[in-house]
């Protein structure tokens, strides 16, 4: 934006309201403020670095046709909490709000979406907050040991952190309700997995070749896990599947060799693929309602007998419920 331009950008401290037609007066002025809520009104497109390191804004909102914000605009912003959505925003630049520690936002409106999320990343005793995928995905090849939290994403993106080796824990918190195609593949380093109780499926391949993994458990919305979720996962030892899940994908858990026990209570409409812990070696098996389908998937029977796989239109129906969970999140 050329500094002379035209605009309307109004700051608010201590129940006074400053007005700023032009954007180079209000950036001589932002160091001024300690306290300050910023209105962004007739401006399409927000520069770069605009709020950069400003420790005087706490808040922030958007007016109707605003629909670009700049590189880095309100990142290390530490004291900026709050950032409110009057319109639809086009494109979040890069790092826009990245390194913010209590920071939230929100919509004005049902019908406009929000493109931040929440990303927490914690490394070394510090703690990082990533407001967009695209910020989170810029600093992934920095991490070493990394806890992160998603939350405000209701969908993990496909292979957002495909062979991503700094990861060693990972937390969906409520509001996640689907993880990617691949999305965690082949995070050779990542230990745990804690599933929020909102996550209603995994799909194809998300957690393949995780080979530091050596647990799972289910949280209680899930629904589906798909093919090859799990492929691959040699230090896996336990499996706990519990609740709602009503399909668990073809070979969503083979070749894990460590895999000692595998708990399933799902009820007796859960639908199982025939091989899904082929080339898994299960110590111990406690299978409830359906151990006699597992018992069969575990030791199938000579005349070639097993668990029922889905049929066309089961798997119809199945990917159906997916495709609109995942348009809802998307709209």
């Amino acid at each position: 934006m050329n500094e002379k331009k035209q605009c309307c950008i109004e700051v608010t401290q201590d129940g006074k309201t400053d007005t700023y037609t032009r954007y180079g007066d209000f950036k001589k002025a932002l160091s001024g403020y300690t306290h300050a809520r910023i209105v962004f009104k007739m401006v399409e497109a927000i520069p770069d670095k605009t709020c950069y390191r400003c420790p005087g804004v706490y808040e922030v909102e958007f007016g109707k046709g605003v629909d670009q914000i700049g590189n880095n605009c309100f990142s290390e912003c530490k004291n900026l909490r709050t950032a409110i959505f009057n319109t639809q925003i086009e494109t979040v630049g890069l790092g826009s709000f990245c390194g913010l520690k209590q920071f939230t936002s929100k919509t004005a409106a049902k019908k406009i979406h929000n493109p931040l999320c929440h990303i927490t990343v914690t490394q070394g005793g510090k703690s990082v907050l990533f407001a967009t995928v695209r910020s989170f995905e810029d600093a992934m090849q920095g991490f070493s040991g990394a806890s992160v939290e998603f939350s405000g994403l209701e969908v993990i993106p496909d292979y957002l952190c495909d062979r991503c080796s700094g990861i060693k824990s990972v937390r969906f918190a409520d509001g996640v309700i689907g993880v990617g195609v691949g999305a965690f593949s082949g995070c050779e380093n990542l230990e745990k997995v804690e599933m929020g109780d909102t996550v209603s499926y995994i799909d194809i391949g998300a957690f393949t070749r995780c080979y530091a993994l050596t647990e799972f458990k289910n949280g209680e919305e899930l629904r589906r896990i798909e093919s090859r979720a799990f492929l691959g996962c040699t230090s896996l030892e336990r499996v706990e599947l519990i609740g709602k899940l009503n399909y668990i994908g073809h070979c969503a858990f083979a070749f894990c060799p460590s895999l000692d026990t595998f708990v399933l209570r799902c009820g007796t409409r859960t639908l199982i693929e025939r091989d899904i812990l082929s080339n898994s070696i299960v110590g111990s098996v406690e299978a409830s309602t359906l151990y006699k389908q597992l018992r069969r998937d575990l030791m199938p029977d000579p005349k070639g007998r097993g668990v029922r796989a889905a049929t066309r239109e089961e798997n119809r129906l199945g990917f159906a419920a997916k495709k609109k969970s995942r348009e809802l999140c998307e709209g």
